[in-house]
């Protein structure tokens, strides 16, 4: 299988080298057409002499009194037999005239037209879709990337005898047999009116890579063509052209097309404003030969539009029918066919989310998806946003802002074809003011207990916790004084320690702690976890007694500030900064110099590694032992036993799932 770049791929709908092809020069037409019309013409037969050129970029029209894209008739290419495996296969199969698989067989994607490449841009793809340029395998499948959701000419050959083309294939949609058949060719004489040098008139078979130039006296042939059905077009200096629809090539023949003759009024269509829209829509057609004196007819797909307007020698109004389908556009103007350039008939419109709620001045954006009858996306849809009612006002993006109260609809159109969302649009809330008020402390640093607005002082606050029993009793840790201190009825007092430090165990002022961190209420209890961060110690003050008790680290023997699994006070941390107890009882401690979690367990106190690797710290994730941490400062557990850490070194908010991880 041959990769291509991304840049082959959007190379390949915009007709250049990387499928063989000749670029146009500047007196041909705009090379996005997919189709040619209906033209043809008689004359004696004469023998070729041109060189052949690929060119891809075309796709060629259906039959203009058929309403469904031209197809290779079912004596050239085969069409869904032998069939295809109830298996999943691959959608596309190539075989052999003799119905054997074409193992190998080179198999080429041909983008019709200007959108589809456009379409490719916009997707971004990082990596080429494989399947543009490939190979058949030993039975003859060839693999179709996803992404290849749009309509296709597809190409089969083994070598330049055998081959088999079809058009405007939905290839993730539909199952395909191209089988093989001899090559067959084309060969006529095409002249210019009025002058006797006849070179430089490029022939093309729409939708197909060939393409040849004329010489001097007009000559040409097309060698080594899959057997098929298709338009030709013929085009010097762009209002010199010629359409012939319906050209057969059938197996090891020859067809002689006799004398034909460019004609000078032949319409020239080179854009469609927009390209896609839905049935009612007004489209502009941009080009040449629009004369004032002809009478106009436009088809799209095959479906005669109505609302025919020339708006000048350039451009032409018309309103897409209602039964159309997507497929080539063309122009006839007394009864001469326009060349032709594709347009999407949009069927479905879809807004995302199909309802929103605002507060006043809100913003809502909406996603809109259209799709065509093949239920394939059109990206960059033709629409005009609007709305109704005065609570929203929408942007020509769908942007949607709350102006007022009440609700409104969002609409989004595409001709006749309509998608809305409804939006609601709250009463704004009664205006508030928030105040900021000192509640203890006069602002200056010391130890002092009393009123606590006039005489209360702290030293370095580092943690406060509400008693849940009396929600106006607030206590906190004094760092710098080692206590904990009692804020109740405006006054300040302390219930634990002195500004001595200390590791003992005891009641009031006799207990000692060495810069007490933080403080936390015993979810479930009416304790409080005190983390004494100097005395490497996890403790629990009782509000009712005012009694303090280790119940982790901090003992002697082994060295405080180290690491070490126990129970107890035999256990060691080094300078824990956070604690929480979840609902089973279990303490967690986030224990800052050994980055990592340590856990607790409730009744037996036995302390254990959580969660991360005692060490320098990191930040890798992973499951909870092999998990890293760098400076853990404090901890929190969910109802649903997630853990969440507070990880300062590593700037970031860490879970520990219920599962560990």
């Amino acid at each position: 299988m041959t990769f291509r770049t991304r840049h082959q791929l959007l190379l390949a709908g915009l007709c250049v080298a990387a499928f063989g092809c000749s670029t146009p020069t500047a007196t041909e037409p705009p090379d996005t057409a997919l189709a040619s019309s209906t033209r043809r013409t008689t004359g004696p037969r004469k023998p070729p002499t041109a060189t052949e050129t690929p060119n891809p970029n075309e796709a060629p029209p259906p039959d203009r009194t058929a309403t469904t894209p031209v197809t290779p008739t079912d004596d050239t290419v085969a069409s869904d037999t032998p069939p295809i495996p109830a298996t999943p296969e691959p959608n596309l199969r190539v075989i052999k005239a003799d119905g054997s698989p074409a193992a190998g067989a080179r198999v080429s994607f041909y983008l019709g037209s200007a959108p589809v490449a456009t379409a490719y841009r916009q997707r971004k793809l990082q990596s080429l879709v494989s399947s543009l340029d490939t190979s058949a395998d030993a039975n003859g499948y060839v693999n179709v990337d996803p992404l290849l959701d749009s309509f296709f000419n597809i190409e089969a050959a083994q070598g330049d005898t055998a081959k088999a083309f079809a058009f405007n294939v939905p290839i993730i949609k539909q199952k395909l047999t191209l089988q093989l058949q001899p090559t067959g060719a084309i060969k006529g004489v095409i002249r210019r009116p009025g002058v006797s040098d006849h070179a430089g008139i490029v022939v093309r078979l729409a939708g197909s890579p060939y393409t040849v130039t004329t010489g001097a006296d007009g000559k040409f042939t097309l060698n080594k063509l899959p057997a098929a059905t298709y338009n030709m077009s013929a085009v010097r200096e762009v209002k010199y052209t010629y359409n012939q629809a319906g050209v057969v090539v059938k197996p090891s023949e020859t067809l002689d097309l006799g004398d034909m003759m460019l004609a000078s009024d032949t319409p020239v269509i080179e854009k469609l404003t927009p390209n896609n829209g839905g049935a009612s829509s007004i489209v502009n057609i941009t080009g040449e030969q629009f004369s004032a004196s002809a009478t106009y007819t436009i088809t799209f797909n095959g479906v005669t539009a109505t609302g025919v307007q020339r708006l000048n020698d350039t451009t032409l109004s018309v309103t897409v029918p209602p039964t159309a389908d997507s497929g080539p556009v063309v122009v006839s103007a007394n009864g001469r066919d326009s060349n032709a350039l594709n347009f999407q008939v949009l069927k479905k419109l879809d807004l995302t989310p199909t309802t929103a709620t605002l507060a006043p001045g809100g913003k809502q954006s909406f996603t809109l998806q259209a799709r065509n009858a093949g239920d394939i996306e059109v990206l960059d849809p033709a629409v005009t946003w609007g709305k109704t009612g005065a609570a929203i006002s929408v942007s020509t993006t769908g942007e949607v802002t709350a102006v007022a109260a009440g609700t409104g609809t969002v609409m989004v159109n595409s001709g006749s074809l309509v998608a809305t969302a409804a939006v609601t649009v709250l009463q704004a809330l009664p205006a508030r003011t928030l105040n900021v008020t000192t509640v203890a402390g006069v602002g200056t640093d010391g130890s002092e207990d009393g009123d606590a607005l006039t005489i209360a002082r702290f030293s370095t606050v580092t943690g406060v916790a509400v008693d849940p029993a009396s929600p106006g009793r607030i206590f906190t840790v004094d760092n710098n004084d080692n206590r904990i201190r009692r804020l109740e009825a405006n006054t300040v007092d302390t219930v634990a320690g002195s500004t001595a430090t200390g590791t003992v165990d005891a009641t009031g002022t006799d207990a000692r702690m060495t810069f007490p961190y933080r403080i936390r209420h015993n979810a479930g209890l009416s304790t409080f976890l005190v983390v004494d961060r100097g005395n490497h110690a996890i403790r629990e003050f009782n509000p009712d007694t005012g009694a303090l008790t280790t119940l982790a680290g901090g003992g002697g023997a082994v060295p405080v500030g180290s690491f070490l699994d126990g129970t107890g006070t035999d256990a060691r941390f080094n300078f824990p900064e956070g604690a929480a107890r979840a609902s089973n009882g279990d303490i967690y401690v986030a224990d800052a110099d050994n980055h990592c979690i340590r856990r607790i367990a409730a009744n037996t106190f036995e302390v254990s590694l959580f969660a991360g690797v005692v060490g320098p710290g990191g930040d890798a994730e992973g499951a909870s032992l092999t998990a890293t941490f760098r400076n853990p400062s404090d901890l929190v557990v969910a109802a649903d036993g997630s853990i969440y850490v507070a990880d300062t070194g590593n700037n970031r908010i860490r879970r520990i799932s219920p599962e560990g991880v």
